[in-house]
């Protein structure tokens, strides 16, 4: 692992600092030879450290809601949800969403004059021919 290669070189050169600071003139044989090592306590050992890696997972609530944010266009709302901690049930949360949304158009198309007389009751525009639904 290209971890450990790297500890174990950064071993040897603060190895190699530390020799050299106490008057050690030969420190390449002592830190490039493993039985020089051995018995030494004025000198770092790579074993000593461990390394694991782990999956880089959100840290916090706002890395979590910038993830869903992110993903808002990409991936179905129900696989968001279920990224959400305080939802409990992502598909009630869903139906609600949508049910939302459709009470939103509505009432933006009210806005712009669209009301419930000027549909057939069904959603279709009766001032249309082809009779295209309006949601």
């Amino acid at each position: 692992m290209a971890v450990i290669q790297l500890i174990e070189i950064l071993t040897d050169f603060l190895n190699t600092e530390k020799l050299l600071s106490n008057g050690v003139q030969d420190t390449y044989t002592i830190v490039s030879d493993p039985k020089q090592l051995e018995g030494r306590d004025d000198i770092y050992r790579s074993d000593w450290v461990s390394v694991s890696l782990v999956r880089n997972l959100p840290q916090n609530y706002e890395e979590i809601a910038s993830i869903v944010a992110m993903l808002g266009d990409k991936v179905p709302d129900s696989y968001l949800y279920e990224l959400l901690w305080f939802i409990d049930d992502p598909q009630k949360a869903l139906d609600e969403m949508k049910a939302q949304k459709a009470e939103t158009a509505k009432n933006n198309l009210s806005v712009i004059g669209y009301t419930e007389e000027n549909f057939n009751g069904d959603g279709t525009d009766p001032n249309k021919d082809d009779d295209t639904n309006v949601e």
